[in-house]
Order: structure tokens, then C-alpha cells, then sequence
């Protein structure tokens, strides 16, 4: 039923699968923070708009919102700053402040979590469908720099 002729996920990788692991790392590694990000899918605003952040599954997400505010934003994602430390790999429905940002409540998950100090963790989500973003109260062009 398992039997495969398949080597790709063998613990011994044949010498042509380890020509193309060599070249994958040596592209990797010559490439720069800008070229990185000229290729994201989608130009990321930094912005200061609030979040509330909920559990994404129906049963929890009546539990009380974590507060905090984004880093940057983008029609695929956000990087966001919280209190507590969020675990990737999660799902979680996120609300933006709508007094400062016309962007409509989001599911999203948690690809990344990190400790900025303590009480501070920085938490980078992909929205599972692409957001346009706009400012929506007069002057909140500060809040997108």
C-alpha cells in the first residue's frame, strides 16, 4: 500500500536530489533582504491600527479579545504586536480598528511568533483571502508610513 518508487522522502536521498538540494540552499543564501522582498506576493504598509485578535474556531470566539497593533500590513497578511505570546499554526479571526482602517474582519494564521521583550511578542499571520486596504478616517495617512 506504502510502496513507492518515489525517492523524494527517503532517508537516503540520491546524489541527483542532492545536486538539486545544493543548488535550492546556494540560491537561498545568495539572495538578499530587497530581493526577498521584491518577490512577496503582496507590498506590505507599515501601519499603528489597532487589532483585536479572537480564536478563529466558532466555539471560542466568544473568549475575550487580545488587543495590539499592527507593524505592517498587506492585502495577504500582517505583522502585529500583542501582549501575549500567539502560537503559529493557529487560526484566529482578526477586527482592525475601523475608525482608522476600512479593511473587513479577517481569519488568518499564525505563521510566525516572536518575543520582543517581555510583554511584547511580535505574531506574523496570512489572511486566507486577500483584503483591499484603505484609509478611512481624514489624516490616518500617519497611521500608514
Amino acid at each position: 500500500m506504502f510502496d513507492s518508487d518515489d525517492n523524494s522522502l527517503s532517508a537516503n536521498p540520491t546524489s541527483e536530489n542532492k545536486g538539486s538540494e545544493a543548488r535550492l540552499i546556494a540560491e537561498l543564501e545568495r539572495q538578499s533582504i530587497e530581493q526577498i522582498r521584491q518577490v512577496r506576493a503582496h507590498k506590505r504598509i507599515s501601519s499603528h491600527v489597532g487589532v483585536e485578535l479572537r480564536p478563529g474556531n466558532a466555539s471560542a470566539r466568544g473568549e475575550l479579545p487580545l488587543s495590539g497593533k499592527t507593524n505592517d500590513i498587506s492585502e495577504g497578511g500582517c505583522s502585529a504586536i500583542f501582549p501575549s505570546a500567539i502560537l503559529p499554526g493557529d487560526i484566529f479571526q482578526l477586527q482592525f480598528d475601523a475608525k482608522a482602517i476600512d479593511v473587513p474582519v479577517v481569519f488568518a494564521h499564525a505563521m510566525r511568533c516572536r518575543m520582543l521583550r517581555e510583554g511584547s511578542f511580535e505574531t506574523g499571520f496570512r489572511f486566507f483571502s486577500p483584503v483591499v486596504i484603505k484609509p478611512r478616517m481624514h489624516g490616518s495617512d500617519e497611521l500608514f508610513t
